[in-house]
């Protein structure tokens, strides 16, 4: 289990005065999007799948925590916003969920990118093969992983916010 994470052009399905409103992210794919070594799932497009505890864990080590979750992650019966952060809701306040993106969440994704690398130095971004094992694996594959992820977001969010009337990032 896990979530999918689709940024871009937000699309609208309902009817004016109706119950119900559904909205997505326009499916994309770039020639100059970031590809990564074993991300066969999400290629060169808009969308990914991480499992809850990935996306979660990345948020923490990425200083984002608080952009997609607020302080604590927990809902009672809404998540609180964490007062170090610029979003007044968090982005994945609600799951499955929506929320539109703009210019501050571009910049929170590229100064936490740019830590990254201030930090790590430079690696090769991508993600273990499957069916390495864990004794196998390189001393800094979670960095690297990391890394992939970042640098996917900052492209997608950057791409949406300048590209896009209704920029959104959409979790399912």
């Amino acid at each position: 289990m896990g979530y999918t994470i689709a940024i871009g052009e937000a699309c609208f399905d309902g009817e004016k005065g109706g119950t119900w409103l559904r909205v997505w992210a326009k499916p994309e794919a770039h020639d100059t999007a970031p590809v990564f070594p074993n991300d066969e799932m999400t290629r060169n497009g808009n969308s990914r799948s991480p499992s809850y505890t990935a996306w979660s864990n990345f948020c923490r080590d990425t200083g984002l925590y608080g952009m997609f979750f607020g302080l604590d992650g927990r809902r009672n019966p809404y998540m609180q916003a964490d007062p170090n952060c610029h979003r007044e809701t968090p982005i994945m306040s609600d799951h499955p969920g929506y929320a539109m993106i703009n210019a501050e969440d571009v910049l929170a994704v590229k100064q936490a990118l740019d830590r990254h690398i201030a930090k790590h130095g430079n690696l090769v971004p991508g993600f273990r093969d499957w069916m390495e094992k864990d004794e196998d694996a390189p001393a800094d594959a979670m960095e690297c992983a990391q890394r992939a992820r970042l640098i996917w977001l900052h492209y997608w969010v950057d791409w949406a916010v300048r590209s896009c009337e209704w920029p959104v990032l959409v979790n399912s």
